[in-house]
């Protein structure tokens, strides 16, 4: 498909960096209780928390070239 996930703030970036990651944080939570986890994730599940943490950090970099 060719799509990147990004969680970002608002289009005016008026949105606080502390604000975007607990919202990261909170969607993850909830996405964990509705579909459950993913094939080959374990008890830490830290495949799930390496793919929350890029959604704020390097995909919103790849996706403005400043990879």
């Amino acid at each position: 498909l060719g799509a990147i996930s990004i969680i970002s703030s608002d289009s005016q970036a008026m949105g606080r960096i502390g604000e975007v990651v607990c919202r990261t944080w909170q969607t993850a939570h909830c996405m964990k209780l509705r579909r459950g986890s993913l094939p080959g994730d374990g008890r830490a599940d830290t495949q799930g928390a390496r793919r929350y943490v890029a959604k704020y950090t390097i995909n919103p970099a790849v996706a403005h070239g400043i990879d």
